[in-house]
């Protein structure tokens, strides 16, 4: 009986470390090339003026449909609503109801924060500006738009731990950037050809 004790809780304190193993490349690459800013508050409230001394990591929207949400505005503003946008493949879905914008190819985003779990990168998106989409440009208030992108990444790259591979698929909708000038500067280009 004491044998089967000392088994059990070897298997039971193992057990989890061996199933939370995950590729370790992809995570290393990820978070080497998409780099989150450091937090403060006004990236949770748009009540607070963002600090563009504290965006350290930008991307370009590569494809058009990608949905974000604004700040409400009651007296005062609100809390970002950094709505959850899943990328499976060529598959972009989200939640019921209508987003307030969806942003279109050569948009810059900035990078607000980014986590994994399992097979999913989470990767938290602020616009560096305040975001007009046009079909609201009459509206009174407008304020930055925010989304929570859950990345998908494919069964066989996860298993193969294919850094690369991932980069790249994430980068056919998000080229990744260190500074907004070199975001922008591409993100010119973009919007030359559309």
């Amino acid at each position: 009986m004491k044998r089967f004790f000392i088994c059990f809780i070897l298997i039971v304190g193992f057990l989890p470390s061996a199933l939370a193993k995950e590729p370790s490349k992809i995570w290393q690459e990820f978070e080497k090339i998409y780099v989150p800013a450091d937090y403060h508050y006004a990236l949770v409230s748009a009540h607070e003026n963002l600090d563009p001394q504290k965006l350290r990591g930008f991307v370009v929207v590569m494809k058009d449909g990608i949905p974000a949400e604004r700040a409400p505005f009651y007296i005062s503003w609100g809390d970002y609503d950094y709505r959850g946008v899943t990328i499976n493949g060529e598959k972009v879905t989200t939640r019921t109801g209508s987003a307030y914008a969806h942003l279109k190819a050569g948009d810059v985003m900035a990078i607000s924060d980014i986590d994994h779990l399992g097979k999913t990168l989470y990767m938290k998106l602020i616009s560096p500006e305040i975001y007009i989409p046009k079909d609201k440009a009459e509206k009174k208030r407008h304020s930055r738009v925010t989304n929570q992108i859950l990345f998908k990444v494919p069964k066989d790259v996860f298993k193969q731990d294919d850094a690369l591979k991932a980069v790249e698929l994430l980068g056919e909708w998000f080229k990744p950037f260190q500074n907004i000038n070199d975001a922008k500067s591409f993100a010119a280009t973009i919007s030359m050809k559309n």
